[in-house]
């Protein structure tokens, strides 16, 4: 199984461009697109959201996986700063630390946006206002050029002796992610490229108390399952669900900090829950194609599981 192309919407500020669009309207626009851009607009196309998709992954048939996150249905990050306080505390993670990375996810969005290297997968949306106007939105709100570990210093914890603050977990946002899947086959025939091909995935529960930390187990199944040394992966794109969390995956399976969410993460896109997962997975397959990169590793959490993906390298010039 491949994965033949990413479309998202530009991840938004609760208060920003799209605040006003729902799930559906923008399930539909990112859908659209995808079909339009692929050729779909008269195939039958297998639709399901992240959580179907790896209970019962597509086969041959192509199948868009999607995930959304609309107006009005934005939680709130405050379970996430105690979850992020309990796994620093587990992993002994400094509040320094967390501020470096929360730092340099941003510094890597910024300049993964100043680099055009999004350009690609984010549909440009045109918003209509409330007093009648058009807005265009091109890219994601929520990056920040002058978000450096000093000025996150400045940030208080949410919780009296707490490391966790709104600096160094993401915002919740408002966006939409489509990525499609293709056999082989469908593929060849309809011309379509392959980015990257999808070998083996794993999942594992959360830890009682560690919500997010499933990702860890996730990861040693899944590389374990597909016979690869975990310093063989040349890109891994996880779910940022605060810096502790990235910091306690990384320590834990001793990854190298320059091969993790090589365009920034969710710290500084934000974080629209399902579409946070299916735009891993399609900026992975990307990444790897641009990079030439034979194995990458996705791993994000979706309902009280960790889930992680194995990507084998498809595309050659």
């Amino acid at each position: 199984m491949f994965i033949c192309d990413v479309l998202r919407t530009p991840f938004g500020r609760r208060d920003g461009a799209l605040r006003l669009m729902t799930r559906e309207a923008l399930t539909d626009a990112v859908q659209s697109a995808l079909r339009k851009r692929c050729g779909l607009d008269e195939t039958r196309v297998r639709v399901c959201g992240i959580e179907a998709w790896v209970q019962a992954l597509p086969g041959e048939e192509p199948c868009i996986v999607c995930g959304a996150a609309g107006s009005g249905e934005v939680a709130s990050a405050d379970a996430w700063f105690e979850a992020a306080d309990a796994v620093a505390a587990r992993w002994r993670i400094p509040r320094e630390m967390a501020d470096i990375f929360a730092a340099e996810s941003h510094e890597k969005a910024v300049l993964a946006q100043g680099r055009e290297l999004l350009a690609d997968e984010i549909l440009t949306m045109e918003i209509s206002g409330v007093a009648g106007g058009k807005e265009t939105l091109e890219r994601d709100e929520l990056p920040r050029a002058d978000m450096s570990a000093e000025s996150l210093r400045s940030f208080a914890p949410k919780r009296a002796g707490g490391t966790a603050t709104e600096g160094n977990v993401p915002a919740a946002a408002i966006g939409a992610a489509a990525v499609l899947f293709s056999g082989e086959g469908f593929a060849r025939e309809r011309g379509w490229r392959r980015l990257a091909r999808l070998t083996e995935t794993a999942t594992a529960e959360d830890e009682p108390g560690l919500p997010g930390c499933g990702m860890i187990a996730a990861v040693e199944r899944v590389t374990e399952l597909a016979g690869v040394r975990r310093s063989d992966v040349g890109l891994w794109e996880v779910h940022e669900l605060s810096a502790a969390h990235l910091l306690a995956l990384i320590s834990e399976l001793d990854l190298p900090f320059d091969r993790v969410n090589a365009w920034g993460g969710a710290i500084a896109r934000g974080d629209p829950a399902s579409a946070s997962a299916v735009q891993i997975l399609g900026t992975l397959a990307r990444q790897m194609e641009r990079y030439e990169v034979e194995l990458g590793v996705a791993a994000f959490s979706t309902g009280g599981r960790g889930r992680a993906a194995l990507l084998r390298r498809a595309f050659r010039r």
